[in-house]
């Protein structure tokens, strides 16, 4: 473990020639003005050491982590994709474990699809990169890593750990500008910016931005090339001192935004989880707008470190805690929004609530909420709660965005008449971002779009050539020619990883969402060639080719869904079931069906025997015709449509037992006097059931246009259920003309009843068929656990959701772009290599499959 350490508090001594000029270009230097107020050791060993060890949160599994790190030399963290890790070399494990703190936020925020919600997170690489070569800069990131272990432990040691490595970043910066340069100018910026976000005083911060804007204008012949320059030049009002100077102090913004932090508050209940959070900004804000006309300048920035310590770290407590609903992102928007009607309102801080930073992240976080609010039945909150509770940050990002395109023309033709002989440059900012006005605010247009009733704007779309952040592997690709998404249409994407596309790659895409994905409805089932496909119950939906529009989409056909717990839980639930989930069942044992009790109903998912003549009787039990009248049954009358069709048999018989949510029960009693026939016309055409079902299918880039039904030979696959209905045990299958009887079976007897039933079905089919899958609707485990008190049971539970959300995330995306990019790049490989070593892979590949299919022959033989 690390060893602990004071710092030692001692004046710095004074040194007339680095102190306040810069050596290389003789001139007065505003890093100067602010040098370290402590002599600082040059290393840890070197410093003074106390009885307490600073809290590093270490755990075993990190502890492995690191030291497989030192002992292989492989970075952790590939995702971060940097250029080099050379820097890392050397390092203590305390400095380790800081930087594997670093990167663990920096690898969450990305699985969580939130780095592009906060100030700084997608600079974390590039800090790293600056950080090749250059101490100051890696001491500014332990700095930064330091603060926030220290924010979450209130550790004293851990404090005094970050305010050393801050000591050592500050004289290494101030010793770079003594030798300032080309090749050193990007790490110097990065350091500064690192510093500015964490220091704590006025003198500190006012010395770091003039120090900016000196190196900005020492870098006029080469600043185009300098990711860091180019981000400062994206915040101009964060990074030059004065550019709000002079500005007629108002205090509206800040009214304003206390106001909207009190209709949050009225809308949560002292018990949400947000509550306590929500009630400590809204003191500080009541609080700063208090004392803001009577304290100084330099105390105002003192008393902002609260605000700008939770602009930084609340996303990735959020992001911890999986709490990242949408009265979350509300309140998140509404703290950025905060520091936005400070700056505006105090125009002396010089940007130093950082406002300007918050810009971005306001337009990503209310992108998001618009696009859960059209994709989710079951939404947190209304859409007139949310569209009141986010109009404050929705027109402070209006007139933020039209006071930053003035600046920007302005700036243009500043830097025309100023620089009219420097050839232009075509570089593309790493942290730039266009701006794009949405929101029903006056000024702006509607969304969505006429057109594109529930769909999201797509972030804007990038080059490839950009590597300054790593690219997703679940990336789009496409022409314009062949995607109807092109051109800059809106496309619905939940997870937003990466936009750019890959040049030289064609494909007729079908849209990110499944559930705008184009299928059309011809009777019976159509063939599919895919061996995989019976898991997904059915077959690919079909789609004749040719354009398509965004309003047609709603009103085409259903596509496959996946036999899977998690698909049909999340189903269900965005239909507004609560408290309902699915568990896959192994195997068919009573006892073990028992043991999820309270059991609903099961899920079959067989092959279908299309081969198989019409009966006038079942191959088991009986037909009850009578029994329509007393429950609910459908007829299938669509394609594709049986899997909810299955899962909606054994809950619409289940009202009394489960809270169906009122889509569902109104459902229910509009069909209720509807023969078998019409309620299955009836749910085949209801968009809401429809558009959440075709939400879960998988994410295809392929267009099949062939049309035929299926025959003998074809592997067709089929959803039904099995639930005791009023002391009866009934099989519900659309494709029957009845609910078929299996006898009598009470709630507490279905699954000693049930499993025999499933066992007389699969001993219908050859031995060597293993192609079932069984789902049980149960009462959500969370309940139980928490009734019995079991916290293993309760983690365990919504550590598997939050599994199942990252698999259904990835359902919607397709990757075989990635794929065909991969394929390119070993492909080039083996061409390299020469000496007929492609022709050698190819039939090493030939051979290996030749053998699967044999060993698979012999299995099916």
């Amino acid at each position: 473990m690390v060893r602990s350490f004071t710092v030692r508090r001692a004046k710095l001594k004074a040194d007339s020639k680095d102190s306040k000029n810069c050596t290389k270009h003789n001139c007065r230097c505003d890093y100067m003005d602010h040098p370290p107020s402590e002599e600082v050791p040059r290393t840890l060993e070197e410093a003074p050491r106390t009885l307490e060890e600073p809290n590093l949160l270490w755990t075993p599994r990190i502890e492995s982590e690191i030291e497989t790190w030192q002992r292989t030399g492989v970075f952790p963290f590939p995702e971060m994709d940097l250029q080099s890790s050379q820097q890392f070399r050397g390092l203590s494990p305390t400095d380790l474990r800081l930087i594997h703190h670093l990167s663990s936020i920096y690898r969450d925020m990305r699985l969580a699809d939130f780095v592009q919600c906060t100030l700084w997170v997608q600079q974390v690489p590039s800090f790293f990169d600056a950080a090749l070569g250059y101490d100051f800069v890696m001491s500014s990131i332990l700095a930064l890593s330091a603060t926030h272990i220290a924010w979450m432990t209130n550790s004293v040691e851990t404090k005094n750990l970050a305010y050393f490595y801050r000591g050592v970043a500050l004289k290494g910066l101030q010793g770079a500008i003594g030798n300032f340069s080309r090749d050193n100018s990007d790490a110097v910026l990065a350091a500064s910016i690192l510093l500015s976000w964490q220091v704590s005083d006025w003198g500190g911060w006012t010395s770091l931005m003039h120090g900016i804007s000196t190196v900005i204008n020492s870098m006029s012949s080469w600043k185009h090339i300098s990711r860091f320059s180019i981000y400062i030049e994206d915040h101009p009002a964060f990074f030059s001192p004065l550019s709000m100077q002079g500005t007629s102090i108002s205090f509206e913004s800040l009214f304003l935004a206390n106001n909207a932090l009190h209709r949050l508050s009225a809308r949560l209940p002292n018990v949400h989880p947000l509550a306590q959070r929500l009630h400590e900004i809204l003191n500080f804000a009541q609080d700063f707008q208090s004392c803001s006309t009577s304290m100084q300048i330099s105390q105002l920035f003192e008393k902002l470190q609260p605000l700008r310590a939770r602009l930084f770290w609340m996303p990735v407590t959020l992001v911890k805690a999986n709490d990242m609903g949408s009265s979350a992102m509300v309140l998140l928007a509404q703290l950025y929004t905060l520091a936005l009607a400070i700056d505006s309102s105090i125009p002396e801080l010089s940007g130093a609530a950082l406002g300007s930073l918050t810009v971005h992240a306001i337009e990503q976080i209310d992108t998001k909420l618009r696009y859960n609010q059209a994709i989710t039945v079951r939404a947190e909150m209304s859409a007139s709660d949310l569209d009141e509770l986010m109009h404050l940050p929705r027109s402070t990002l209006a007139r933020h965005q039209i006071a930053a395109q003035s600046r920007l023309g302005q700036s243009r033709r500043e830097e025309a008449f100023v620089q009219s002989s420097t050839p232009p440059h075509s570089h593309h900012s790493p942290y730039s971002f266009q701006h794009s006005n949405m929101g029903s605010q006056p000024g702006t247009p509607d969304y969505p779009p006429p057109g594109y009733p529930s769909t999201p704007p797509m972030l804007p779309s990038h080059n490839f050539d950009d590597l300054s952040h790593p690219p997703s592997p679940f990336l789009h690709y496409g022409s314009p020619g062949s995607n109807p998404y092109s051109q800059g249409s809106p496309r619905p994407n939940s997870l937003s990883f990466d936009n750019r596309s890959l040049p030289g790659y064609e494909y007729s895409l079908r849209g990110d969402s499944p559930a705008y994905s184009p299928s059309s409805y011809s009777p019976g089932f159509i063939a599919n060639s895919d061996e995989e496909a019976w898991a997904f119950g059915g077959h690919s939906p079909s789609f004749p080719g040719g354009d398509f529009q965004h309003d047609e989409l709603p009103h085409k056909g259903w596509n496959t869904i996946e036999s899977d717990a998690g698909v049909f839980t999340f189903l269900i639930d965005n239909l507004g079931v609560k408290d309902v989930q699915f568990e896959e069942l192994i195997a068919l044992d009573a006892a073990l069906l028992r043991q999820q009790s309270p059991v609903y109903g099961v899920i079959f998912l067989f092959k279908y025997p299309t081969g198989e003549k019409p009966s006038d009787t079942p191959r088991d039990g009986s037909f009850d015709f009578e029994a329509s009248e007393n429950l609910f049954f459908a007829a299938q009358t669509i394609q594709n449509a049986c899997g909810t069709q299955a899962l909606l048999s054994v809950l619409l018989n289940k009202e009394g037992e489960v809270e169906i949510g009122p889509q569902l029960k109104d459902f229910k009693e509009f069909t209720g006097a509807f023969p078998s026939e019409l309620r299955g016309e009836a749910l085949s055409n209801s968009e809401l059931i429809r558009d959440v079902h075709n939400s879960f299918a998988r994410s295809s880039p392929f267009i099949d246009e062939a049309q035929r039904l299926a025959g003998e030979e074809d592997d067709v696959y089929h959803f039904i259920a099995y639930t005791p209905i009023n002391g009866v045990l009934y099989e519900l299958d659309g494709l029957q003309p009845a609910p078929i009887s299996h006898g009598s079976c009470s709630f507490e007897e279905f699954p000693d009843k049930v499993i025999p039933v499933l066992h007389r079905r699969i001993e219908r089919y050859p031995a060597n068929e293993i192609r079932f899958n069984l789902l049980a609707m149960v009462r959500d485990l969370r309940i139980r656990a928490q009734e019995i008190k079991d916290q293993d049971m309760l983690y365990q539970e919504e550590q598997k959701r939050n599994a199942w959300q990252w698999e259904n995330a990835l359902r919607r995306h397709n990757f075989i772009g990635f794929i065909g990019e991969v394929l390119k790049g070993v492909t080039a490989s083996k061409l390299r290599q020469g000496d007929g070593m492609y022709d050698q892979w190819i039939e090493e590949a030939k051979s290996k499959t030749k053998t699967r299919s044999d060993e698979k022959r012999q299995v099916a033989g």
